[in-house]
């Protein structure tokens, strides 16, 4: 079944909606993701910071033990805490690289402590090859405690900075999580009332169609102006009709129906009254038939009838009776009560001829034969009139 141009415009829009949905939920969720990272990121900043802290207090622990002790392996200490705290500085250079602000101080950090590794290292030397005294002598002189203060600001410094970075991330992290809630839920039920509303199309024009290929098959096989099938479908139904009652040896009768002085009342009220009358004629006919046989409009004002399995030609002349009655009842047209009536040519199978074309030719010749008869009555085909006049006598004597 081909898809309309409307329906194609309609999924492609919706398409194109479903697409900026997905892409709005995704930047949502890539903005989340960001600010989650973010905080990630803060978090072993801090931690980093944390460790240079704690190797500094290393650091102080391990220059007071070597004022009051004297020993080396105080300064190993030194040497080792000072160590850390530049693998830490490393890894906060690595996780900085966005914070462009915080660079100088961390770079000052850096010199400090690479300026005490220095230190420590003569230090360790002056004390390996003249002792202690002299040691402490310059150690004193290089101030290591103003060093070791300097170092704790730009630590407590950094720390602030951090936390204050991390409250804002932790922030826009909790936002960015609701707003992408927020998002993929809105994103999801508009999907769905999207896909509801395509289904809906879908169904509706699914329908439309049916329902017009329904109207343009009636059309095919019904007259427009009546609703009665064409001559096109009676005629298929008469051949089947055929076909079965040669198989099943039974007989049929078709029935050529013309009205009478139809071209005057058209002629006079115009083509809407005798559309109506026409109309108004095929309710009755159709009323006048049993179910399971066939009415058509031949054209014009001409109307067949397909009766099958009769037992006798009364049965046909019961039914012609019934239609002249019906269709001589007065009727209204523009105001005004008409009357008309109907002329009826009878054919029978397989008497009067066993296809399609011969029973209708014998029938239209027993309509004209009726209208040469005075009009409004029924005549059957001259090969049945013998056969008729012995049935009505038959009957006479039972």
């Amino acid at each position: 079944m081909p898809v309309s141009k409307k329906f194609l415009l309609w999924f492609l829009l919706a398409l194109a909606i479903l697409a900026a949905n997905i892409l709005i939920s995704k930047n949502a969720l890539q903005m989340q993701f960001d600010a989650s990272d973010a905080v990630t990121n803060s978090l072993r900043v801090i931690d980093a910071i944390k460790d240079v802290q704690f190797s500094t207090a290393n650091l102080e622990i391990a220059q007071r033990n070597y004022i009051f002790s004297g020993r080396g392996e105080h300064l190993n200490s030194a040497q080792e805490a000072l160590g850390e705290s530049r693998e830490a500085i490393t890894r906060l250079n690595a996780l900085l690289t966005d914070r462009a602000e915080e660079a100088v101080g961390l770079a000052e950090l850096d010199t400090l402590i690479a300026e005490q590794q220095t230190k420590f290292a003569h230090l360790r030397n002056v004390q390996e090859a003249s002792g202690f005294s002299p040691a402490l002598k310059i150690f004193k002189k290089n101030g290591g405690g103003a060093a070791l203060d300097r170092i704790y600001l730009l630590i407590k410094q950094m720390n602030e900075a951090q936390a204050l970075l991390l409250a804002e991330r932790t922030e826009h992290s909790r936002r960015y999580t609701n707003l992408s809630l927020i998002t993929f839920y809105v994103a999801a039920l508009f999907n769905l009332v999207l896909l509801c509303l395509i289904c809906l199309f879908a169904f509706k024009e699914i329908k439309e169609r049916r329902r017009a290929e329904k109207v343009l098959r009636f059309t095919a096989t019904h007259d427009p102006l009546t609703a009665l099938p064409n001559r096109n479908l009676f005629a298929e139904r008469l051949n089947c009709q055929l076909e079965q009652q040669k198989r099943q040896n039974d007989r049929l009768a078709v029935l050529f129906i013309d009205l009478d002085r139809f071209k005057n009342i058209n002629d006079t009220l115009g083509h809407e009254a005798g559309d109506r009358l026409l109309k108004d004629v095929a309710q009755r006919l159709s009323g006048c038939v049993r179910r399971g046989d066939t009415i058509a409009r031949q054209g014009g004002d001409e109307f067949v009838v397909l009766m099958g399995e009769f037992s006798r030609l009364s049965d046909i002349e019961h039914v012609a009776q019934k239609i002249l009655a019906e269709v001589s009842k007065p009727l209204l047209l523009e105001g005004k009560e008409f009357q008309i009536t109907a002329s009826i040519g009878i054919s029978t199978f397989p008497d009067d001829g066993r296809d399609m074309q011969t029973l209708l030719k014998n029938a239209d010749i027993a309509m004209y034969r009726a209208k040469e008869q005075g009009k409004n009555n029924y005549q059957f085909y001259a090969g049945q009139i013998n056969r008729h006049s012995m049935e009505r006598l038959a009957l006479e004597n039972d």
